[in-house]
């Protein structure tokens, strides 16, 4: 049985270095750096990190039949990464166009294409594991309540990082999803908005998730850190100080995979209010380490290490 499988999109990131940080200048000709060409999105970049830490991990995803297809077959191919690749033809791959400036700040040009076109038929024949990693995108909500609920009802441990499409889906109608999972991560942002609570009040944020996540919430913060809570246990640790910043692209999923990939080799079943502090300690730094390794390169993967 393999340890973890990564569910959802893989991409191209096509980065154009830029030489502003603001808006586009309407009807001029800017003089742009090389592009650079990377392997993309939630599902790739999450299952970089198991692979690269030793567990048994499998990518399923989804790609056009289009030549951005065909690319991040060749990326995902080049790092021997054990893949269920579906080719369709009736949309185009998912590729996002980053503009970067010179200190790391971004603007993305995001089109999701087919990659979050999975229909459960497709999703019923994926091997066991003992983990599942959900980088949801475009995936629709009525396949994706199926999907946790299968893999639930297999003993799957279920981690899940939400889009925005999901959130948007409201608090209500996600929580069949939450009350399945043994890893949410969001933003501060989104927990918020999600939970109808004050960006200032954390500890109501996580008392409202905890309600419903099956096992760990994550709130992200961006240069403020990170807080854990498993319900009874609440820990937060602020991000590593890195000198130079290459690229933001792809942080929060090196979070998350390092994260989970931290729990499985303490052999933590994240279980509601029964998380040893110590695991979520080792995590909460493994993700945060993994995360600041990451930015200091151009790319979502380069830069992730072992945990």
């Amino acid at each position: 049985m393999l340890d973890i499988i990564s569910i959802g999109s893989s991409t191209l990131d096509i980065f154009i270095p830029v030489p502003f940080r603001s808006k586009l200048p309407i009807g001029s000709k800017l003089k742009v750096g090389e592009a650079i060409l990377c392997g993309g999105g939630g599902a790739h970049n999450s299952v970089v990190t198991f692979k690269r830490n030793g567990l048994r991990t499998k990518l399923i995803t989804r790609v056009g039949t289009d030549v951005f297809g065909d690319e991040i077959e060749k990326i995902i191919a080049k790092q021997k990464i054990s893949s269920h690749i579906v080719r369709d033809a009736k949309g185009p791959s998912g590729v996002s166009y980053i503009l970067l400036d010179g200190k790391g700040d971004q603007t993305i040009l995001s089109q999701r294409g087919i990659s979050g076109a999975f229909s459960i038929r497709e999703l019923s024949r994926i091997p066991r594991s003992h983990w599942a990693y959900l980088s949801t995108g475009a995936i629709p909500l009525p396949v994706l309540s199926k999907l946790v609920r299968m893999l639930h009802e297999r003993g799957t441990h279920v981690a899940i990082n939400p889009s925005s499409e999901m959130l948007a889906h409201g608090f209500v109608k996600i929580k069949p999803i939450l009350n399945k999972s043994r890893v949410v991560q969001l933003n501060r942002k989104e927990a918020a908005e999600l939970t109808n609570t004050s960006l200032r009040e954390r500890k109501e944020i996580f008392k409202r998730l905890d309600k419903e996540v099956l096992g760990i919430a994550i709130m992200t913060d961006g240069a403020h850190g990170v807080s854990v809570s498993d319900g009874a246990t609440i820990l937060s640790s602020r991000a590593v100080r890195v000198k130079r910043i290459a690229d933001m692209t792809g942080a929060g999923d090196a979070f998350g995979s390092a994260f989970v990939t931290a729990l499985i080799k303490k052999g933590e079943n994240c279980e509601k209010g029964a998380c040893k502090p110590a695991h979520l300690s080792y995590a909460l730094h493994a993700g945060i380490r993994n995360a600041a390794s990451v930015i200091r390169f151009v790319g979502a993967t380069e830069g992730i290490g072992h945990i």
